[in-house]
């Protein structure tokens, strides 16, 4: 669901700018020039980023779209599948990370984002980052352990866009809550 083909277009000027990425990706993992969306929640950062994972998925490249979270999980889980989550993520040909800072602030979530991180850039593979940070959390972040994962983040993800407004959310939950209602006969339905 999250391809360009459903872009609601409310910012075209992203969505042009997104498929121009795709439609140069040889030269972009070539260099391996990744992607930072930041701003609001609800504004489309997540849209976007899977937008371009799937365009690219449609086009023979390997793309692997998590979280940080979920990579920790993983990494703390010693499991087959865990560990070819693990090698997936090293090997893949982007790297999407969905919502940075949304993760624990522990050590060991810490060093886990940073050794994915420092990981893709070591490889030479491209990396896209979502966040609601601001540019300005980013670069000065509240200490060095943050410092480390955000200053190699702003280095791999050298295209910075922000995405403003109120949030998709809302309207899109009266949308489905409309629809529910209407092939469930809803009357009564709140």
């Amino acid at each position: 669901s999250r391809r360009f083909e459903r872009d609601d277009m409310r910012n075209a000027r992203v969505t042009e700018y997104c498929k121009r990425y795709v439609e140069k990706w040889d030269k972009m993992a070539e260099n391996n020039i990744g992607m930072l969306f930041y701003g609001p929640v609800g504004t489309g950062k997540s849209f976007y980023a899977c937008a371009i994972a799937n365009a690219l998925i449609d086009r023979g490249v390997s793309a692997v779209v998590t979280s940080l979270p979920k990579i920790i999980a993983e990494m703390q889980d010693r499991s087959a599948p865990a560990r070819a989550l693990t090698e997936r993520i090293r090997d893949c040909g982007l790297l999407v990370i969905d919502d940075l800072g949304a993760e624990r602030n522990t050590a060991f979530a810490l060093e886990c984002a940073y050794d994915v991180v420092d990981g893709r850039s070591r490889s030479g593979k491209p990396l896209i980052v979502t966040t609601n940070l601001t540019r300005s959390e980013l670069a000065n972040p509240p200490d060095l352990k943050y410092g480390r994962v955000y200053d190699r983040v702003l280095e791999m993800c050298p295209l910075h866009i922000r995405l403003d407004g109120e949030s998709r959310r809302p309207s899109n939950a009266r949308d489905k809550r409309a629809l529910a209602k209407e092939l469930l006969g809803g009357e009564g339905i709140g």
